[in-house]
């Protein structure tokens, strides 16, 4: 093991492994060597390397270990064997981090909507393409669920209504992710769901949101607050408002009762007309 990951990186290895058998480790130089256990190997093998970190928004969870402080601070970053690569969905959270070079990833355009709708469903018309692409507002993952399943439903708002509605239904486990991933990454849980569930179906202002939950102002601020570094909510003017549009959808739904279990193609055809009233609803502003 020593000779395939180098003397440096092995003695890394064996000091972590040491520190573990303590009864209070050193939990600062443990996240320290996992890092430079990274640029060791690098090292060692002559070749520069890209480590990438998906989710890293997770890799902050150390910082609730006391000794860590700010686990991105313990990246060795101006090494010039390997380089990180880090990707979140936690667009606020990382901007907070000045040490990295932020670069956003924009909704797909059209052209490449349509190119995943044709890739998808080859035999589909011009109609079927173009509402795949109105639906799914430059979200690849949808317009690849929409293209695979506008076939089987009829049309791509059917498809819509159906994968969202149905608990089998790819959109459907998307809000359900999306959902668990918001609540569990901020505090106060109880009024965090119930917010969310009310301004899922209109846009509120503070003081609204804050008598509809029966809080003062200054704690549903703080509530808000906690909802908008995450990424869960936005504040459009005045109003706040779900950030991302399905995960609105699916809320709306969700709390309305609605499923689709067993329904007709006459009942699905009404659901599909209300969700995609809904989902302009949600796009405004």
């Amino acid at each position: 093991l020593e000779k395939e990951m180098g003397k440096t990186a092995y003695g890394l290895l064996k000091a972590a492994e040491n520190e573990l058998q303590k009864i209070k480790p050193d939990q600062r130089l443990l996240v320290q060597n996992a890092w430079w256990f990274c640029h060791a190997v690098a090292a060692h093998s002559g070749k520069k390397t890209l480590i990438i970190l998906d989710n890293a928004e997770y890799l902050t969870e150390l910082n609730n270990f006391s000794q860590v402080g700010d686990v991105f601070s313990l990246l060795p970053l101006k090494e010039k064997e390997f380089a990180f690569l880090l990707t979140s969905s936690a667009v606020s959270e990382m901007k907070q981090h000045s040490a990295f070079e932020h670069f956003a990833i924009p909704p797909s355009d059209g052209q490449e909507i349509k190119s995943i709708a044709r890739q998808h469903a080859p035999k589909a018309d011009r109609k079927t393409v173009d509402g795949i692409g109105r639906l799914s507002s430059g979200h690849p993952f949808i317009a690849e669920i929409l293209a695979k399943r506008s076939g089987e439903w009829g049309t791509p708002e059917k498809a819509f209504a159906a994968e969202l509605l149905g608990k089998e239904g790819a959109l459907y486990r998307y809000g359900e992710d999306a959902f668990r991933y918001y609540y569990s990454r901020t505090r106060g849980q109880t009024l965090i769901r119930l917010i969310l569930t009310i301004i899922s179906k209109e846009e509120l202002r503070l003081s609204e949101i804050a008598r509809k939950i029966y809080r003062s102002a200054p704690v549903t601020k703080s509530l808000l607050e906690r909802l908008m570094a995450v990424d869960a909510v936005e504040k459009r003017g005045k109003v706040f408002a779900i950030s991302d549009p399905v995960l609105g959808l699916w809320l709306r739904m969700i709390a309305g009762g609605k499923d689709l279990g067993g329904i007709d193609d006459r009942t699905l055809e009404e659901f599909s007309k209300e969700v995609l009233k809904d989902l302009q609803w949600q796009r405004k502003g």
